[in-house]
């Protein structure tokens, strides 16, 4: 347990150092970093990527604040979407940070422990319930309590 602990730390600074903060950024950021540039709309990436469009455009317009993603202007429904570093980043920055997580995410270990903390950031950010809240709040005694026996 101690070495899982110890290996989050730097996996969380690059993180943060980078600026995702959530899995479907990490997703979308990796998928236009392999690409480096591709001529599709929200909606197919989100399709590719198993996320619904507006998490999808979320992440982008998030991705873009942060320099790592430009978008042309729609042109028959579809943009270009292109993978950048900022210019004149000092080195060890987020360069160096992107490098080490692509790294780790080459391994199925490396790829759940993102998972595993992009999905705890997800739930500290957002606010939204966990999953087992989620299944007590959709259970028949909580949803229709006249059928349950007193």
């Amino acid at each position: 347990m101690q070495q899982e602990h110890a290996t989050d730390f730097p996996v969380e600074r690059w993180l943060e150092t980078l600026g995702v903060d959530s899995l479907c950024q990490w997703d979308v950021l990796v998928f236009l970093y392999r690409r480096r540039a591709s001529l599709v709309s929200d909606e197919h990436i989100a399709r590719l990527l198993g996320y619904a469009t507006g998490k999808v455009v979320a992440a982008l317009d998030h991705l873009e604040s942060l320099d790592l993603v430009e978008r042309s202007r729609v042109s028959q429904a579809v943009r270009l979407y292109q993978f950048t570093m900022p210019d004149g980043e000092p080195p060890g920055s987020r360069g160096n940070g992107l490098h080490r997580l692509l790294s780790l995410a080459d391994s199925r270990s490396g790829r759940m422990l993102l998972a595993r903390k992009l999905r705890r950031d997800d739930r500290a950010n957002h606010g939204g319930p966990s999953r087992r809240d989620r299944d007590v709040l959709r259970s028949p005694e909580r949803s229709a309590p006249w059928l349950t026996a007193s």
